[in-house]
Order: C-alpha cells, then structure tokens, then sequence
C-alpha cells in the first residue's frame, strides 16, 4: 500500500543514497558558510529522515536563520531545533523510529512558521496572512494563497519575528537572537528571506550631489529654473504614433530561420536605398555591382561589415542580393578619407557594422573600393501634425527616469522612491519610466547566493506598480512604463512586447482612464513613439549609445561631437537600433525588429538611456537626451524633466519652445 510505513521507510532509504554530504557542504560553502563535521552529519541525518534534497534543506535553514535566529550560523543545536520546527519532529536528535515526513505531511505543519522578511509593511499592522506550502518555497519564490487552505501560515510585514522590541535609539531588536535590525525606508522593497536585502545604501544616503544640474537646454538661469504654471486640469492625450499596442501581446520570437532573416536584411536595404535617395542630398543614381571594374568614380549601396573587429583594414561592403556576381562583400578602403594629401579637405565619415550606406568611389579592379565619400542620411521628415497645446492647456510638462531604479548591493529603491516625493511636488502631466525595475543582473536575483525574494518576480513587480500609482491619487499625472529586457519578468527579447500584470492584480486597475479618481497607467513596449497630444517622444530602453560607442570607427574632422554623432546614427538610419549583428547579451528578433524599430518620422524628442555621460542635444531639429540611470552601481543618479511650451507660429521643430534639464536624483 502506498501510504503505508513500509513505503516511507522505502523513501527514506532510496534519499539516503542520493543525499550527499559534500553536496550539502558546498551548498553552504555557496553562502560563505563553512561547517564542522558534526553540523555537517546533523544536516546530512535531517535531509534523509525529513526526506529532502540537500538544496530544498538550505532553502529552509536560511529561511529558518534569518527569521529566528538572527541569521546565526548553524551548529548541531540549531539544526535540531530547526528539524524539530520545521520538520515535525518530536523524538531526539538521533530518533530512528520517527517516520520520515512526506510532502503531503510536511504542508500541514503546524509550528515553526517561516517569517517573509518584508520591509515595505514595517511601519503598517499587517492585516492578513499568506499561505505557503514548504515545497514551494523550493527556488525563493513561493506559490501564495489566500488563508484557509490548511497550509503552513507565513506572516507578511513581521521584519524577523512576531514580537519585536525598540530600544530608546530606536533600533528594532528581534527578541530571540538579540540580534539589533536597522529600520528599513523602503516603500518598494519585496519580501525577501534576508533583511539585508532591503538595508538602505550608505553610499546612497552618504551623496553630496542630490539635485545639481548636469546639464539644461534652452534654460538661462540654470539654478533658479522651475516650471511654467499651467492648468492643474489639463491631462493630455497619450498614445502610439505607429499605431502599436501599448499593452502586452502574445508573440512568439527567436524563431527566425537564416533565409527568413536574410530576406528581412535584403528588404531593410532595399528601403533605405529608397530612402538615401530621397533624403542623403544626392544626384539621382543607380547602385553600381561591387564586382564589376569601373575607372571612373561610381555610387555602390550596401551595408558595412567586417571581417572582425571593425577597423580601417578590416571594413567590408555587403551589397544586395543582385548587386554582385559572386555575392562576396568587397574591401573598403578609406584611408583616401582619413588623410589630406596635397593640401585636400578631409572628409568626415563615422561607420559601423549593420550601416547602410551609398560609398562614392573607384573599384578600378572589382575587388577594393577606394571611397571618397560615405553618405547615410536617410533620415525620415519630423512629424507634419504640430502639437495640440494651446495658452489654455500647456505648457506640457515631463518627467523622464530610467531603470535601473535601486542600488548594486541593496533591493530598497531608495532612489525611485525619492523620484516619486518629486513628482508629487512637482506634479508633472506625463511621467515616463523605462525599465529595467526588477534587473535580472542584480546581486539579490542572480548573485552567488541565489535568488533572494520570498515572492514571485510578476507579484512583487504588481504590487510596486501599485504602490506607485498609489502615491499619486488625486493628481493628473499619466505614467508611462517602457519595458526592458534587462527585467527578470519581461520577455527576454529585443524589441520588447510592454509588461503584463498577473491577471486579476490590483495594478490592471490603472490601465483605463477614470476621470480624476485614479491616475492613468499605460504600458509601452522597446522601442516606442508616443504621440503626446501631437508631441512625438521616441524611447527606448536599450543602450544603443553604448553599443554603437564600442563598434563605431570615425575619422577626424567631425562637427559634432562623439556623443551627438552616435545619436545622429539612430536618426539619418532612421531605425533605434542599427547595428548589426547586434552587442552581445542583446536577443534580436529580425522579425520584431522590422516591425518595431524603423522610425515613421523623427521624433520632436528622443530619449536614449544610457550608462554615457547625460547629454541633451540639438541633433538634425530633434532634441535627444541621454537621463542616464537613475542608480549608477551604488550611488545614484540622474533624472530627466522638460517642458513644452505651446508653439505661436506653426514649424516643424520645437527645438525653442522646449526647455530641459537632467539632475542629479
């Protein structure tokens, strides 16, 4: 008979020669925990006569540690007080007639509960309990239920343990262990088996630099400069220009086959061939084949490559499909550009892999392009519809910060927090926020020690929505979230569908508009263009600057700057992420990014986050702003806020009613 205690004794046996003590030794040597032989054997003698696997045994020692005994090392004591909690068992340590818990009596245990470490209800009565069976703590997130399931009880808002004491310096001390806590700030932190997690960052709270301005645009006196009022009323109208869903979609990606995506590149050639016509200021041209003999200078399109790291030996043109006969790219040769012999002027070129471009030169024997120019503007035209602001509804207000939103070596969000007390000051119209909000690099996500959350990763990021969108009842302030693939529960993929909430959370909520009572929530995927009642805002989330600055080759004579000019590439390639192959860590969908990454028009403003030096730049009429990071490593950071200001004759660019400032958070 299955239940009967022959077959639990048969478990038991059968675990016995799969548990392995040097694996629990290295499991703990994992944390930084080195243990005695004798602790060694206790823990080795609970696995087996619990019946668990040396990782689910740790998951439960931590757990077990931090909420009762102050995160005390284990000892052969410790251990047994843990069996004895955790595991039911009533005999002593060595209790060979006691019968080995199976999963199903291990989810009704009645003592011994494990305490979620959860500092964003330290400073509220907690007003309900979470049910969570043991096994599906198994890996850090636990399955959540309501009470009444018959399940073990685990207390959400306890910091260590149910009762706690404070002492006259205000440090909360666990009873227990005696063990002093530092009181936790953070609205946003998840719940965590560690309250080290949650501890706020002394580099952070140590900055001398919070609010000056690194850098402004059309603002003269920088230190003085604060919003125009406007109608507190006023709630503009916020939407996709290229008509993409702002909510999340069910895609599927990655499943690319090689023709699918060479057809896909030959097609992108083929437009921009169209479009270097019409706005790369040439005379009109047919592209010439690449290995074809001319003795006279000719236009050839196609798109640069290399055959390694890109650099003036190694630069290649990759032409169409019909545009040679072996369909072999051909060697460019620019040093004709980098050098002014004979008194000549030298040209200016900046290239890098996956540009195309039409190269004006000689290819006296069909095998070496001797280039003399490099033209690459295919830059689309701003949009013709001018913005619907007038005296009785702007200026437009905006405020700009980009994840990561919380330190290195800390989950407090400290910095997003300090961002949302701005908002609530300031009460900006539009508050736009790019992830990455829950970083899947992040020591307590993927660290060493493992995960470190006692929630699922969609759970806790519904519920810091939640909270955010909280903190700014009453005010008009629409918020924008733009998804990044850098975020543990976002789709691993670039271009990146908009984040979805669990069904049934209590952030949907905020996704349609209700009049005043509740600010509105709209969901963006990477890239996007919203349309901001006919201001066009261009985003995305990916450090294109940065991958760009790692693979782009110029020449001298430059002018702009280095800064301006990678920026430029997104607009005259009329595309937020040119370069191909793409940087490493980066999963292109060529599919997606056919569809999501051509920009229609050039936006009025374009943001690109990136870990480069903040900048905000006149760029071909477009204003482009790099706000940085919010959090940089462990100290903070910067933030974006602009203004636009109704415009009093119609034109194109806005470049003279905006007014911009990046600051230090």
């Amino acid at each position: 008979m299955r239940g009967s205690p022959l077959f639990f004794r048969g478990f038991s046996l059968s675990l016995l020669k799969m548990v392995s003590r040097a694996e629990i030794a290295e499991q703990f040597s994992n944390f930084g925990i080195e243990i005695a032989d004798d602790v060694l054997e206790k823990c080795w003698e609970v696995c087996v006569e619990a019946g668990v696997g040396e990782e689910e045994f740790l998951e439960t020692w931590m757990a077990y540690s931090v909420s009762k005994l102050g995160g005390a090392d284990p000892t052969v004591e410790l251990v047994a007080q843990m069996e004895r909690d955790e595991y039911g068992k009533k005999s002593g340590t060595h209790g060979r007639n006691h019968t080995p818990s199976t999963p199903a009596s291990r989810g009704k245990k009645a003592a011994g509960d494990l305490i979620i470490y959860d500092p964003s209800n330290r400073n509220s009565t907690p007003t309900s309990t979470l049910d969570v069976d043991l096994l599906e703590t198994y890996g850090g997130t636990p399955k959540v239920s309501r009470v009444g399931s018959g399940r073990s009880r685990v207390n959400v808002g306890a910091e260590l343990t149910p009762s706690r004491v404070s002492n006259e310096s205000g440090i909360v001390t666990n009873e227990r262990s005696g063990y002093a806590v530092t009181p936790i700030r953070g609205a946003f932190s998840p719940a965590s088996y560690s309250p080290s997690t949650a501890n706020p960052s002394a580099a952070y709270s140590g900055r001398s630099n919070a609010g000056n301005v690194v850098c402004s645009h059309n603002v003269s006196d920088v230190a003085a400069w604060e919003w125009d009022d406007g109608p507190t009323s006023f709630q503009p109208h916020v939407g996709s220009l290229q008509g993409q869903q702002l909510g999340s979609a069910k895609l599927s990606y990655m499943c690319d086959f090689v023709g699918e995506v060479a057809e896909l590149l030959e097609s992108h050639l083929r437009e921009m061939e169209k479009w270097l016509n019409q706005g790369g200021g040439l005379e009109p041209w047919v592209p010439e084949p690449l290995d074809v003999p001319r003795s006279s200078s000719q236009n050839y399109l196609g798109r640069i490559c290399s055959d390694g790291r890109l650099n003036a030996e190694s630069i290649l043109l990759e032409g169409s499909v019909d545009s040679s006969v072996s369909g072999k790219p051909i060697r460019l040769d620019v040093s004709g550009m980098s050098s002014a012999e004979d008194g000549g002027q030298r040209e200016p070129f900046a290239v890098f892999p996956g540009q195309v471009v039409v190269v004006n030169g000689q290819n006296n024997k069909g095998q070496r392009l001797f280039a003399q120019k490099i033209h690459s503007k295919a830059s689309a035209p701003l949009p013709s519809k001018m913005p619907s602001l007038s005296k009785e509804t702007g200026p437009l207000h905006v405020v700009v910060g980009a994840g990561p939103f919380t330190q290195l070596d800390t989950l407090s969000y400290e910095p997003l927090q300090d961002l949302m007390a701005l908002v609530r000051k300031i009460r900006p119209h539009v508050l736009i926020l790019i992830g990455p909000f829950l970083d899947f690099t992040h020591a307590h996500i993927s660290g060493d020690g493992g995960c470190q959350l006692a929630e699922t990763f969609e759970t806790y990021f519904d519920r810091m929505v939640d909270e955010m969108m909280g903190q700014l009842q009453g005010m008009n302030t629409q918020v924008v979230l733009v998804s990044s693939a850098r975020d543990v529960h976002a789709h691993p993929v670039y271009p990146t569908p908009a984040y979805a909430f669990l069904p049934g959370g209590r952030a949907a909520q905020y996704m349609s508009s209700d009049g005043t009572k509740r600010p509105r929530l709209i969901l963006a995927p990477d890239p996007c263009l919203l349309d901001v009642s006919g201001v066009v805002i261009g985003v995305t989330a990916t450090d294109i600057l940065m991958h760009l600055g790692r693979e782009e080759m110029a020449g001298t004579g430059h002018k702009i700057d280095r800064l301006g000019r990678l920026a430029r590439h997104l607009i005259h390639q009329r595309n937020y992420y040119p370069l191909y192959p793409p940087a490493l860590g980066v999963n292109l969908d060529m599919k997606l990014w056919s569809q999501m990454c051509t920009m229609p028009v050039t936006p009025h403003i374009l943001i690109l986050p990136s870990d480069l030096r903040g900048f905000i730049k006149d760029v071909d009429d477009c204003i482009v702003m790099n706000p940085e990071r919010l959090t940089k490593g462990v100290v903070g950071g910067s933030f974006a806020k602009f203004e636009v200001r109704p415009l009093e004759i119609s034109e194109p660019s806005l470049l003279s009613n905006v007014k911009a400032q990046i600051v230090k958070i």
